[in-house]
């Protein structure tokens, strides 16, 4: 199993540890990703975690901040994965701003840590459409760039590189992948599909607000009826939406959708060499008299490394 290496946050080795229990890591696309590790009441690490702050847990091209540790029937350490830092930051209210995702959040990033020395954006630049984000209150730092990026599909990662001592941000570009995960394919287990209606629907009402008049009095608001097709008769469903306006209604009226989900176990499915994370694969069941592909994306990776078990299974979302 790969050694766990501890450092301080200026990339100072602490120390190296192979004498773990074991080690689970998620890590996600666009979201801050989880770390525990497990060693022995008696191992060394008691002491550096327990007298120590500001530690990072790095294991192969792995990383995550130690946030808290638990003593019991063995010593646990808790961590999330290094993009978490970005939560430790707050940015500020800002007008509308409008351009390519990528430069937004790396601005956002640039802004908020310029007076970190230790902090470096990479910029990977490539071919995407231009967004228009206003922010009305101060928010997270990292709640902020995931909505950013969320907007092109984009993800992000905070890379604690201790070749150049830099915590570098980048940007995330997925790819949609050539495989499909089937049983049939033998690359594939456990695979699930459902589809419900429960929450479609063909139009909804809602309750428009009223301009003020220029005698300063402000009418009643009226229902109005926003539809988004032609459907009639019993085939019109309809809704009451929370909305006060028309584009407030279109955008609520476009998550009243059928909803389909499915769940695959890939086999022989490795991170770095098949996939990364982002990227999009298609999973493909076949059942007696049913066949159904789903387009996934893969929004993370679970590892684990145990005494007699190391693997690893991709997090798939459609």
């Amino acid at each position: 199993m790969e050694d766990i290496r501890f450092y301080d946050f200026e990339f100072n080795l602490l120390a190296v540890h192979n004498d773990f229990i074991s080690a689970n890591w998620q890590i996600y696309f666009n979201a801050i990703g989880q770390f525990e590790a497990h060693f022995s009441n008696e191992s060394e690490i008691v002491k550096l975690v327990t007298d120590k702050q500001y530690i990072v847990a790095v294991q192969g091209d792995k990383s995550a901040i130690i946030v808290g540790w638990q003593s019991a029937e063995d010593f646990a350490v808790f961590g999330r994965t290094c993009n978490w830092i970005l939560s430790k930051r707050v940015l500020p209210a800002f007008e509308t701003k409008t351009g390519k995702a990528e430069d937004i959040a790396n601005q956002m990033v640039e802004g908020v840590f310029n007076d970190a020395l230790l902090v470096e954006v990479k910029n990977n630049k490539q071919s995407q459409k231009t967004v228009e984000i206003t922010q009305n209150d101060y928010r997270l730092l990292s709640d902020a760039v995931i909505d950013c990026l969320e907007l092109s599909n984009l993800g992000h990662h905070v890379l604690f590189d201790t070749k150049q001592k830099k915590w570098v941000f980048s940007v995330i570009h997925p790819k949609e992948l050539l495989n499909v995960i089937s049983e049939g394919n033998r690359n594939g287990a456990e695979l699930e599909f459902s589809s419900d209606c429960i929450e479609w629907c063909s139009g909804g009402w809602y309750l428009q607000e009223q301009e003020k008049e220029e005698n300063g009095s402000i009418p009643d608001s009226v229902w109005m009826l926003k539809e988004t097709g032609t459907l009639t008769g019993i085939y019109r469903w309809e809704s009451l939406l929370s909305a006060s306006n028309e584009t407030e209604a279109v955008k609520e009226l476009e998550k009243k959708i059928i909803k389909n989900s499915a769940k695959a176990l890939a086999v022989d499915f490795s991170w770095h060499t098949d996939y990364e994370l982002g990227d999009r694969v298609k999973i493909k069941i076949e059942k007696a008299g049913f066949e159904k592909t789903a387009l996934m994306r893969i929004v993370g990776v679970h590892l684990w490394y145990e005494e007699n078990d190391v693997g690893e299974q991709p997090i798939m979302k459609e």
